[in-house]
Parts: structure tokens; sequence; C-alpha cells
């Protein structure tokens, strides 16, 4: 039943950027990860046994469904067990920080002001990020965490400490948050700077270039992030640069999505043409014009046998890389009808302009489609919109994905 609970995390956390996602279908996944839950606490203390064990995979949906049992019972000593194992594997602290987040924040206080006072800087990280996930203020802790460099020997929480910064808008922390762009951790670097940018000093976005052009993890998150804030014409000369220098046509694709770049759009749909860009190059065209695949009708008939070759072999040449097809979620476009839509609507679009899901980034509605989609999109589309509001239109906080979906609806009715 660990296995089971731990499994459903592990599909919740990686649904929260999901092409395929809204809020109802975490809302389900969250019900099923219940279920598993309420099971393992009717075992008592044979549930909590089982948690232990699993404990040693070192997995952070397994740290989840421990911590959960742990504050769930509010016993001390299991609450100890999960802490220590966070301190010990700090790379799987996502599970008990997700944890802190499941329960309505009266159930959990007690133990969020237990960090808070804690002489151990992780335990303070933990009680300031449980804070910004319920939308409550830690007090001065967050401020002394960053001006003291206490998380020094913790890159990981200081990284989440910078990122919590940027989202709960605290433009006071700008000089705390820039001292950390100096030091020797790529890391630590990039959320010091994608933290500024966030609170308004796009001067630093021309930092994050070296992330762009790099095949590190941080590199979609730079793109995500620099092609936002940066001019529209240094944002193009950037993707030109992609094109001469990166053989990851995936990373131009979408980096002009994150542009809203109109002008790529005729690209796009001959990107759609070829059967390992086909799915990406739809949703991207998406992105910039608005359109559903599905719902509006562009989606592929059975593929032709042609087509269905090409990607068996393109299958077989990822099983032989990684076994994944990052494009699973996103449905097959017909490219033919979508020129056709293109041919006709072309001239609702300006190559000046930049555009987010078919309006321009500086129409008057702009401000109100991002929180449109922020409200009712697909995981990667509130992302989005929740980037394009902080990043093109100075709106912030952001959406703290920690919390469950249903306790959030039920806090807002």
């Amino acid at each position: 039943m660990v296995e089971n609970a731990a499994f459903f995390w592990e599909l919740h956390w990686q649904a929260l950027s999901s092409t395929d996602y809204n809020d109802i279908d975490l809302v389900e996944l969250e019900e099923k990860l219940d279920i598993q839950l309420e099971g393992l606490l009717e075992f008592k203390d044979e549930g909590w046994k089982f948690c232990v064990e699993a404990l040693k995979f070192d997995g952070a949906g397994e740290l989840f469904v421990a911590a959960y049992m742990a504050f769930s019972t509010n016993q001390r000593a299991r609450i100890i067990v999960v802490i220590e194992k966070a301190i010990s594997c700090p790379n799987i602290v996502d599970g008990l920080l997700s944890a802190l987040a499941w329960f309505q924040f009266d159930d959990i206080k007690e133990w969020v002001s237990v960090f808070l006072r804690s002489p151990k800087p992780e335990l303070i990280a933990w009680g300031v990020i449980s804070c910004g996930a319920y939308g409550k203020t830690s007090g001065p802790a967050l401020q002394r965490l960053l001006e003291s460099n206490a998380l020094a020997e913790s890159p990981i929480l200081l990284c989440k400490i910078l990122q919590l910064a940027g989202k709960m808008n605290r433009k006071d922390l700008l000089p705390s948050i820039a001292q950390y762009q100096d030091i020797d951790d790529s890391q630590v670097v990039f959320w010091s700077i994608w933290a500024s940018l966030i609170l308004g000093n796009k001067s630093v976005a021309y930092s994050l270039k070296p992330y762009v052009f790099s095949d590190s993890a941080l590199s979609s998150f730079a793109l995500n992030t620099a092609l936002r804030a940066l001019p529209i014409a240094v944002a193009r000369v950037w993707l030109r640069e992609l094109v001469k220098e990166s053989s990851d046509i995936r990373k131009v694709i979408d980096g002009a999505g994150v542009l809203g770049d109109a002008g790529s759009l005729q690209w796009l749909i001959s990107q759609m043409k070829v059967p390992e860009h086909a799915r990406l190059a739809a949703a991207t065209f998406c992105l910039i014009t608005g359109l559903d695949i599905v719902q509006d009708g562009f989606e592929a008939d059975p593929l032709p046998d042609k087509v269905e070759l090409e990607l068996e072999e393109l299958e077989l040449e990822e099983d032989a890389i990684d076994g994944e097809d990052l494009d699973i979620d996103l449905p097959w476009p017909n490219a033919l009808k979508l020129e056709q839509w293109w041919a006709v609507n072309r001239d609702r679009f300006h190559l000046d302009k930049r555009y987010f899901m078919g309006r321009s980034k500086s129409d008057a509605d702009a401000v109100q489609v991002c929180r449109d989609v922020v409200a009712t999109g697909y995981q990667h589309q509130k992302q989005a919109g929740m980037l394009e509001l902080s990043l093109v239109h100075g709106d912030v906080p952001q959406v703290e994905p920690l919390r469950r979906v249903r306790l959030h609806y039920e806090e807002v009715g």
C-alpha cells in the first residue's frame, strides 16, 4: 500500500507540469492518493512499519507517505524519523514539503512554528516554505535565511528559498537575493537571477544566456524566463543563434512559444510535418494562437502507414537512448488543416508583437487572459501564464504548486 501511495504521489508531482492535466484531473489524482493514505492510517502501527521499511528506497514518494502518516498521527517519534530522513537525503525533500502542504494549515501550524523556531537552518527553511505554500507569512525568517547565508551547506533548500522570495513578491529582498549571483554554484546563481527577474530586475535576463545555450537541466527554465524578459529584438537574435549553434530543434520550438513570435507560426507548421517534432510544434502553435488541437478539430486522423513506420523507427531510437517519448501526452496535429487556418487568420497576427493564447501581450485584456489560463488551463499553460503575469505584466505573487488543488478550491470557495 505504501508503494501504491508513493506511486500516486509521483504521478501527482509529475502532473503539476503536464500537458494533459487540468485541475479537475489533479483533484481526481488526489482522491486516488487519499484512498491509499486513509488505508494506511487504518493499519495504525502496522501501517507505520510499512512506511519505515519503504524509506530505505530513498524516494520522495515514500518520504511523502511516511511524513503524511507521521504528521497525521502527531507522534513525535515518527516525525523525528521523517525529519532525520529528509536531512540525510536532501534530494528527496520535496516529499516532506509536499506532505506539510497536504493538510489544512490549522492541522500543521504547530509543527511549522516548531520548524521556524529551530536552530537548524534546514528546519527553518521547511517552515518558511510551508508558510509560503499556505500563503502565510513566516515573519523575519525568510529575510534572515537570505541575509545570513545560513543555507550555504544546503543548496537545494537555498534554491527553493530564492524561488519563494520571487513568488512572494519580496522586492525588499532584492539586495539579499543578488548576493548569490557571485557564488560558485550554478544552480544557486540561476535561481538568484530568476528571482531577481520575477521581482522586476529585467537587466539580469542577459545573464541567463549561458544557461539557455547549455544542455543542463536548467536550460528549459532559463529559456522560459529569459525570452519573456528580453526585448523582442534581442530574444529573436538568441533564437537565431540557437538555430545555428544547437542541434536541439525542440529547444528552438519551445523558444518560439515562449517568445510568442507570430513570425515563427509558418515555420512551426512545417515542423508539424516532421514526426518527431509534430506534437511539440503544434502545442507551441496553440500557445501562441490560443487554438486547441482537439477541441477545435485540428487533431490528425489515423496516421498514414509511412508516418507510422517513421514513428516506429523513431521509437526504437528513443528506446536506445532513454526509452522516453517526451510528447506522449500531446495530440497529433493535422498540419494541413492548421495551414489552412493560418492562411485565413494570419492577418490577425503582427510580426512586431508577441502573442500568448491568441492575444497580443500588449492588448488591454492580456492580463485577464493570463489569469483565465492560470485558473482553467492545463498545467503547462498555467506555468506559462504565471510567468507571463510576472515577467510581462508585473503581476505577482504566483501560485505555489505544493498545495493540494482540492484544498485550494475549498478555501477560495
